[in-house]
């Protein structure tokens, strides 16, 4: 009975520890296994593009890209954009990344509610 619980115990603490890492994808392109989301990501003369294409576009109510440092604690808001500004293909501009290690993921809204984080993509540094 002992073995039971101190197994179970075990993988209890291994599936919190992975549930909280966040999946980080060192490419700088990164599709949904649903097809639903793509996101392709690069610098150019100072600035960062990004790239996202949306199956269904019309399904969603909001998307919002956000930015970060640091991929496990914080990301903060850099591009929103409503109902009537999401096509098929976004590609939209971030005038304003550091030419350090910076982390990009895409969240969306759809119509009914559904909030859906993807995960980040790391755009390494300039040399």
């Amino acid at each position: 009975m002992k073995n039971i619980i101190t197994t179970v115990a075990t993988l209890l603490t291994a599936g919190f520890s992975f549930a909280h890492t966040p999946f980080v994808t060192t490419n700088s392109t990164y599709r949904s296994p649903d097809d639903k989301v793509a996101m392709d990501i690069q610098r150019s003369k100072g600035d960062v593009q990004l790239h996202i294409q949306l199956n269904e576009a019309a399904q969603y109510d909001q998307l919002i890209i956000e930015r970060s440092t640091d991929a496990l604690n914080y990301f903060a808001s850099c591009k929103q954009l409503s109902a009537s500004q999401i096509k098929g293909d976004n590609i939209q501009v971030d005038k304003y990344a550091t030419a350090k290690d910076i982390y990009y993921r895409v969240k969306t809204i759809s119509k009914d509610g559904v909030t859906r984080a993807y995960p980040a993509i790391l755009l390494s540094a300039t040399k």
